[in-house]
């Protein structure tokens, strides 16, 4: 389930400084996104954004919000390079692929 990974991954990197510190030494938002699922944390992009909305909605003090919203700026900082592109997968079948793969039935 990406928005509970996703959710795990926020408190994850909420407690452990050394791993978000971790992720400035890659070269790419895309690079940083393979990491983090190579961990074990699958979502996407829109998917992280949509747990720290819902993190803060579920807030019990206004600080932990303010901590939320400082960690959502943190991630927009990380994330969006333009490494990444769409959020939407990119095709199972591509021109370069076609005549290998078995998705497009070609």
């Amino acid at each position: 389930m990406p928005l509970i990974d996703a959710e795990k991954f926020i408190k994850e990197i909420v407690k452990n400084n050394d791993l978000r510190k971790s992720f400035y030494k890659y070269g790419s938002s895309l690079e940083v996104l393979h990491a983090i699922q190579e961990s074990g944390y699958h979502f996407k992009l829109y998917e992280f954004e949509e747990s720290i909305n819902h993190l803060k909605t579920e807030s019990p003090t206004e600080e932990q919000a303010t901590m939320l919203d400082e960690l959502g700026f943190w991630w927009s900082v990380l994330m969006y390079d333009g490494s990444i592109g769409d959020i939407e997968e990119p095709p199972a079948c591509t021109p370069s692929k076609c005549s290998t793969c078995s998705s497009c039935g070609v």
